[in-house]
């Protein structure tokens, strides 16, 4: 069992292409899907985050699709408030974890093809999880490398996880009781001095490769891509940002040998 995790806000027009790319998926193994909406208004800055109207539409969208169930928040947490809230429900129900955010498509393969790195790397305490990838990094379709990258898809256990919470709170300790854009930027730089950690984004996710590294762990990603981002515009990213990251211009990779791929080759340092 994978629990499936959705992190989602106010934007239908690319939840409905993330929601089809589960309802695609080929496999036979069984998932249970949530989806996390955040609130409209931050109750620290009374900031209208989001549009409640699109928020609920997200909501009805996910219903009509019956994949599972809806936890939405009265208020707005923040990205990286509300993440973790979801995060911390899923590893509490389940062992086997995948968060996924809301601009994200998946080839049809991919949840079978995280099963089985998630059974491959299953008794390595240097890996933290997997991720589809979302852009080609290299010519070879059954290898995954080590490298720090976008979280819009990882999959990991609530044991690995774990292991990474203690560092991570460091970072929580900062933003909560604030509105994530308020973040104080000074504060994160100087935790990041602290632990080495030479990082020009304040994210969450940067914040949890930090955490991960402090852990002595690493994450993996398919050197081929079996996911494309489709958020050109987003908390951290504009058209611009998004086609110079090489992201622009992709569809989703399926190859027919995954429908019954049974392992990656791997790097040597984990």
């Amino acid at each position: 069992m994978i629990g499936v995790g959705i992190i989602a806000f106010d934007r239908p027009h690319y939840l409905v292409r993330t929601l089809a790319g589960i309802s695609n998926q080929r496999c036979a193994r069984e998932v249970d899907v949530h989806l996390f909406l955040d609130g409209a208004v931050n109750p620290y800055s009374r900031r209208e985050a989001g549009k409640q109207m699109m928020i609920d539409q997200c909501a009805r969208m996910f219903k009509r699709s019956k994949l599972g169930t809806v936890h939405a928040q009265d208020q707005n947490l923040g990205i990286g408030l509300h993440q973790y809230a979801a995060t911390e429900w899923m590893v509490s129900h389940y062992d086997r974890v995948m968060m996924i955010e809301d601009d994200v498509v998946l080839s049809p393969h991919w949840l079978r093809l995280a099963g089985v790195l998630l059974d491959q790397f299953a008794d390595r305490p240097s890996v933290f999880g997997v991720s589809p990838g979302f852009r080609r990094l290299g010519p070879s379709l059954d290898t995954v490398r080590a490298q720090f990258g976008h979280w819009w898809c990882e999959a990991f256990t609530a044991q690995a996880w774990r292991r990474i919470r203690t560092y991570y709170r460091d970072y929580l300790a900062i933003i909560r009781g604030v509105d994530y854009r308020q973040r104080d930027h000074d504060a994160i730089r100087a935790m990041y001095r602290e632990h080495g950690w030479n990082h020009p984004a304040t994210s969450q996710d940067a914040a949890k490769d930090l955490a991960i590294k402090r852990a002595g762990m690493v994450r993996l990603v398919c050197e081929v891509n079996r996911a494309i981002g489709i958020g050109r515009n987003g908390q951290h990213f504009t058209p611009e940002l998004f086609a110079r990251g090489g992201f622009e211009g992709q569809t989703p990779y399926t190859f027919d040998g995954d429908a019954t791929r049974r392992r990656f080759d791997e790097p040597f340092n984990t």
